[in-house]
């Protein structure tokens, strides 16, 4: 089992996360990787906490989600949709149906720990990361069907 108090401590020490995801959005079906990309307000951050996640898009160019801008979107946000709208959409299908209730951990210990930290944030956390990981892609997912689309 993972050392809960130790894990929590680096990420108290460091100024963000970048998660990386395969093209089928496995990282989506593991709770430590959707704990760190959303993690609950009692693990008491630095005030500025990014969290990144990337990912291959079929082209085989990298694609990143950011919290800010990146370098080359230039302060731009109409740039910064762009770019991120690039994520591929099986990783957005996974993410708009990511459950802390439904991840896997390596051992069950784990996660039972994970979602005893999350307390009553669980639900709201949830609802942030689909929002985030989905948003982009709201427009795309509007012309090809909505719901259906996911």
């Amino acid at each position: 089992p993972v050392d809960l108090a130790a894990s929590l401590r680096v990420m108290q020490l460091v100024d963000g996360v970048v998660g990386v995801s395969d093209t089928d959005g496995c990282l989506f079906d593991r709770t430590w990787c959707a704990f760190e990309l959303s993690p609950p307000s009692s693990v008491n951050l630095p005030p500025v906490f990014e969290t990144c996640l990337y990912a291959c898009e079929p082209s085989g160019n990298a694609v990143g989600l950011v919290s800010g801008y990146t370098k080359d979107d230039q302060g731009d946000l109409g740039k910064k949709g762009r770019r991120e709208r690039q994520l591929p959409m099986e990783i957005v299908r996974k993410a708009s149906r990511f459950s802390f209730g439904a991840s896997q951990t390596s051992h069950p210990a784990d996660k039972a720990a994970l979602l005893t930290l999350l307390g009553g944030e669980g639900a709201a956390l949830e609802c942030t990361l689909r929002a985030r990981v989905t948003a982009p892609s709201l427009g795309d997912l509007v012309l090809v069907g909505g719901d259906s689309a996911l």
